[in-house]
């Protein structure tokens, strides 16, 4: 062959080399990818399967106070739409090699059972001493195997656990086989199935669905300018008006005017020209001033703005600041949907955060009812397993974006847990059970 043929061959070899090379690389780089894209939709639903086994627990942890059939029901509907969403994740998961028969035991058992023994107290109108038992021992089993998943997504999410290594961690998941099987013994199997799920929608105090109704205070106010706006988006904030520049408004069921400056964002409706939010994002230095003195921060604040008739409920100290939760009175009810919530930065005691939007979508003069259940009768429907501290009479809002006057009992259950619950004034139905979390930092509620 001549030297040209040669390198003719040559060229011809080394080209198939890196085609074949480059081939391997992309099969390599697509193989890569398939088991990424595999291994996220693992994560994700370990993710998705610890948020439903914690709403679990927490429902759990609700259905020890239940003290009437119509209460329990609600609860049992919430436990039996949780499970089958953790069941749905789970089924994602390569269950046959992760040995988690009775996680998933648990899971087709526990709304089952639940929804088992609602029906049974709404023919006998009561809760059976073994039935708090039962749930009583879900709940802990509940509890274990939330920690367990909280520490695995925990793993996921720091790197402990690398890709292609949550199959193997997940086989130690569930722990004492014998444990699982004693809690879940006896429970009714049950193939019916449930649909029309009601969403308990909760905060403290319920702020979270409020907002999806028309804005009542807002409703045939004056439309105001800009520059009036901006006027009152700086008193509020405490700027000078020139450092406020326009922000993109909002056109949602509140529309408004939005000003930035910096770390700040403030909003003021369109309709009256009410503050509506006020958000300081500033970096907040080391903590000098304790809850007390941040809540008369924030009360001296309230009144310098002309917002009377508010009564604190809770507090909660996050991220550098103390918010603390108002609610409107009326002839000494308190009307929770009427919500304002006032942050205060705890090195200065400045207003670093305002939200008035609960206010401005419920606030009214409401038409109370007269009891038709007393108090005395009321607390017969609360459960056993809690003792009485305080009542007060409420208005709440329902998941149907209704009100229900109520009486809100403050109550001690187990090992000094802080519960309140809402029985209907006209009915003596319990309306909703909320766990209190009480810290250093607040209160919290579930």
């Amino acid at each position: 062959m001549n030297t040209r043929t040669t390198a003719r061959i040559v060229s011809f070899i080394i080209a198939g080399f890196v085609a074949l090379g480059g081939a391997a690389i992309l099969n390599y780089n697509t193989s890569m990818q398939y088991k990424l894209q595999v291994e996220n939709s693992y994560q994700r639903a370990v993710r998705d399967l610890s948020t439903y086994v914690s709403n679990i627990s927490k429902t759990l942890q609700k259905v020890r106070y239940a003290g009437t059939a119509n209460q329990l029901t609600n609860l049992s509907t919430q436990l039996y739409r949780e499970a089958s969403a953790a069941k749905s994740c789970l089924s994602q998961l390569p269950v046959a090699d992760l040995h988690l028969d009775n996680t998933n035991k648990f899971l087709s058992q526990v709304g089952d059972y639940a929804m088992s023994t609602s029906r049974q107290a709404s023919s006998t109108r009561k809760i059976s001493d073994e039935e708090r038992k039962n749930f009583q021992t879900l709940y802990e089993f509940s509890t274990k195997l939330n920690s367990q998943f909280e520490v695995l997504e925990q793993n996921i999410d720091d790197g402990t656990i690398r890709l292609g290594e949550v199959k193997a961690v997940m086989n130690s998941l569930v722990g004492d086989q014998n444990s699982a099987s004693g809690v879940t013994s006896g429970f009714k199997d049950m193939e019916e199935g449930f649909t029309g799920y009601p969403t308990l929608i909760y905060d403290g105090p319920f702020s979270d669905h409020i907002l999806e109704r028309e804005p009542l205070m807002t409703k045939d106010q004056k439309e105001i300018g800009r520059e009036e706006a901006r006027k009152k988006a700086a008193l509020s904030a405490g700027v000078e008006i020139g450092s406020l520049r326009d922000g993109t408004d909002e056109n949602s069921r509140m529309p408004s005017y939005c000003f930035e400056a910096d770390s700040l964002n403030v909003s003021v409706t369109k309709n009256g020209g009410f503050t509506c939010y006020m958000v300081n994002s500033r970096v907040i230095e080391e903590k000098k001033l304790d809850a007390k003195a941040c809540i008369e921060k924030a009360e001296e604040y309230l009144k310098q703005r002309g917002i009377k008739g508010l009564r604190k409920t809770y507090y909660e100290i996050a991220n550098g600041k103390c918010v603390i939760n108002y609610a409107a009175e009326q002839d000494g009810v308190l009307l929770y949907p009427d919500l304002v919530k006032v942050g205060v930065a705890v090195d200065n005691g400045q207003i670093v955060f305002f939200d008035a939007r609960g206010y401005l979508t419920n606030h009214k003069t409401r038409e109370l009812k007269t009891p038709v259940v007393s108090e005395a009768d009321a607390k017969k429907s609360l459960s056993p397993n809690l003792t009485v501290q305080s009542v007060q009479r409420t208005v709440i809002p329902t998941t149907g974006l209704n009100e229900v006057e109520t009486y809100e009992f403050l109550c001690t259950g187990d090992n000094d847990e802080q519960v309140l619950v809402y029985v209907n004034t006209q009915n003596a139905q319990e309306e909703q059970i909320l766990i209190l979390i009480e810290s250093e930092n607040g209160t919290l509620t579930i």
